[in-house]
Order: C-alpha cells, then sequence, then structure tokens
C-alpha cells in the first residue's frame, strides 16, 4: 500500500532543499559584507594615517617660512577638505555596517525558516513511519485471522 501522504512529504522535502539553498545563499552574502566592510575600515584607516601625516607634512611647511593670511586660509581649507574626506570613508564604513548587520539578520531568519522546514518534513517521516508500522500489523492480523478462518474451514471439511 502506498503512503497516502508521500505527496506531502515531497513537498515538504522540496521546501528543505529550498530553504537550505537559501540558507547557504545568505551565508555567502554575509560572507561578502563581511569582506566589504572590513575593506572599507581598511581604506578608513589608511586614510586617516595618511590625512595625518599630510596635515603634518602641510603644517611643517608653514611654521617654515613667512605665509600671508591666504595662504594660512588655503591651509585651512585644505584640512578641512581632507577631514570631510575622512568623512565619507567613514560614511561608507557605516553603510558597510548596516549591510552586514543586514545580511546577520537574513542568515538568522534563513536558518529559523530552515530549521522549521526540517521539523514540517520530520513531523511527516514521524507520521509515516508510525503508518508504516500500523500498517504493517494491520496486514499481519489479516493474514492471521486469514489463516484462523481458512483452518476452520479446512476442518469443517475433514468432518
Amino acid at each position: 500500500m502506498e503512503y497516502p501522504l508521500r505527496d506531502l512529504l515531497r513537498v515538504r522535502k522540496h521546501r528543505e532543499e529550498s530553504a537550505a539553498t537559501q540558507l547557504l545563499s545568505r551565508k555567502g552574502e554575509l560572507e561578502q559584507a563581511i569582506w566589504q566592510f572590513e575593506e572599507k575600515r581598511r581604506e578608513l584607516d589608511e586614510y586617516v594615517h595618511w590625512r595625518i601625516q599630510e596635515e603634518r607634512r602641510m603644517y611643517g611647511e608653514v611654521l617654515s617660512q613667512l605665509v600671508s593670511k591666504d595662504d594660512l586660509e588655503a591651509l585651512r581649507t585644505n584640512i578641512e577638505f581632507l577631514k570631510s574626506r575622512e568623512e565619507d570613508f567613514q560614511k561608507a564604513v557605516d553603510q558597510a555596517q548596516g549591510e552586514m548587520d543586514g545580511a546577520r539578520k537574513a542568515v538568522l531568519e534563513a536558518e529559523e525558516f530552515h530549521k522549521a522546514a526540517v521539523r514540517a518534513r520530520q513531523k511527516i517521516e514521524e507520521h509515516r513511519t508510525i503508518w508504516t508500522q500500523q500498517t504493517a500489523s494491520e496486514y499481519e492480523r489479516n493474514q492471521e485471522k486469514e489463516l484462523e478462518d481458512f483452518r476452520v474451514q479446512d476442518s469443517r471439511h475433514e468432518s
């Protein structure tokens, strides 16, 4: 006898496979987001280091000579520009952090969805095991009953 929930079990297995595929995809996206965050963080660190050195160099040039008020204003403008570029790098880091956090959340959601799909499949498989055992027991009882009926009929014919 064919298991009556066979089609449902097939659907549950398919959902579990889809959930596993989705989970792998989300983990890959998380790895990419982590790499992107680390790259942006490294770029920021390198820029900050370079900016500090550049500011020292620019101040050193100004301190070693007589400069006009316009030259000092140009120095201030250049330093402000360098600091504003640092803010751009920081914004890129913050954005990468947000994307990484979102990717982590997506992985957690995909893990929960996969766990639910596994549990749903396991429930049907447990039911199939019970159904198979009950069906086998019922078949054995029917076989024994038929054998008894046959013995009763056979003993009546001998008399």
